[in-house]
C-alpha cells in the first residue's frame, strides 16, 4: 500500500472506521441514557436512589470485568465476528430494556448492553490498526476518540426530551 514515500489508505479504511464509531456512539447511548430519566425510572419500578444507581453502575462493572476477555476475544475471533457479536449484545440489550416490567429484567439489560460496549470499546483500536498504517492512524484515532462525547452528548440531550413523548422505554 505504498507508492513513492505516500502510504495509501484504503477507501474501505473509511467504511470501518465510520461503522466503528456509530458502534461506540451507540454504546456510549446505551450507558447514558439512564441519568437523565432516573427520576421517572425510580417512579416506574418503585425504587430508591441506590437501587436506581445500580443501572449505571452495573453498566460499568460488567465492562470493567470483560476488558481482558473482549481483548482475548477479538484475538480468537477477529474484529468483524466480534463486532458483529457486539452489536447483537447492544440491540439485544435496549430491546429488553425496552419491554422490561420489572426491576430485574431491567438490570439484566443493562449487563447485555454493557457486554456489548465492552466489546466495542476493545475492538474499535483493533480495528482501526487493522485498516489503518501506523503512520496514518493518527488521525483515525482522533476522529474514533470523538464518539464516547458524542453519544454522551446525544443521550443526555435526547432522552429527556423524548420521554415525555414516547414514555422511559422509548
Amino acid at each position: 500500500m505504498s507508492q513513492g514515500n505516500k502510504t495509501l489508505i484504503p477507501q474501505y479504511a473509511w467504511v470501518i472506521l465510520a461503522v466503528v464509531y456509530l458502534a461506540t456512539v451507540s454504546g456510549t447511548i446505551m450507558l447514558n441514557k439512564i441519568s437523565p430519566v432516573m427520576p421517572v425510572l425510580m417512579d416506574v419500578f418503585q425504587v430508591d436512589l441506590t437501587q436506581a444507581g445500580l443501572l449505571v453502575a452495573v453498566f460499568g462493572l460488567t465492562s470493567l470485568l470483560l476488558a481482558l476477555p473482549a481483548g482475548m476475544l477479538v484475538q480468537k475471533l477477529g474484529v468483524k465476528i466480534t463486532g458483529v457479536i457486539a452489536v447483537g449484545f447492544i440491540i439485544i440489550g435496549a430491546a429488553l430494556g425496552a419491554i422490561s416490567a420489572s426491576f430485574g429484567l431491567l438490570i439484566a439489560s443493562r449487563v447485555l448492553e454493557g457486554i456489548g460496549a465492552a466489546l466495542v470499546s476493545i475492538l474499535a483500536p483493533s480495528a482501526i490498526a487493522t485498516w489503518f498504517p501506523p503512520e496514518k492512524s493518527g488521525m483515525p484515532m482522533g476522529i474514533w476518540a470523538t464518539s464516547t462525547p458524542v453519544g454522551g452528548l446525544i443521550a443526555m440531550t435526547v432522552a429527556p426530551l423524548l420521554e415525555p413523548h414516547i414514555g422511559w422505554n422509548g
